[in-house]
Parts: C-alpha cells; sequence; structure tokens
C-alpha cells in the first residue's frame, strides 16, 4: 500500500491519531520549552507531532519508530520537505 491507496481520509489527516490541533500546539509548545536533545516517538505514524517538535526545537533530533513502512516513508518525504531530514 502507498499513500496515493489510502482512503482520503487518511490522506489529509495532519496526525495519524486522535488528537486535535490545539492539542498538539499545548504539547509542542510544552516539550519544547525542555528543550530536548532528543525525541522518540513509538507509534509514530508519519511523524508529524514528532516534526513540529524538531521544528520548535533547532537543536533537537528525532527518532520515529512505526511498523507501517508507508507511514515511515511518508514521514520522510515530510522531514525532508520542510529541512529536517538530517534531523529527523
Amino acid at each position: 500500500m502507498t499513500d496515493t491507496d489510502l482512503p482520503p481520509r487518511l490522506t489529509r489527516l495532519a496526525f495519524h491519531g486522535p488528537i486535535s490541533e490545539d492539542r498538539a500546539a499545548r504539547l509542542v509548545d510544552r516539550l519544547a520549552r525542555s528543550a530536548p536533545a532528543g525525541v522518540l516517538d513509538i507509534g509514530c505514524g508519519w511523524g508529524e507531532l514528532m516534526l513540529r517538535i524538531l521544528e520548535a526545537v533547532p537543536g533537537a533530533t528525532g527518532l520515529g519508530v512505526d511498523v507501517n513502512a508507508d507511514d515511515l516513508a511518508r514521514g520522510r518525504r515530510n522531514a525532508a520537505a520542510r529541512g529536517l531530514a538530517g534531523r529527523a
């Protein structure tokens, strides 16, 4: 299965889970204040939350772990498009 095979509802989602934009923004803000050196996102889907944390903490690196190879590939493409490929 590739991203193009996914139902439209998945391709339009920002997150691969039940989290709102508001909740995500609060989590990113809270975690960014601690300025972590590394972020581990287990069950990351395509890693949107981790990528947002990396954007908010310029010195941090991230590792996303998921069983779905297509989601991980999507996350890598998103990281590259946002200039985060060397950090995620």
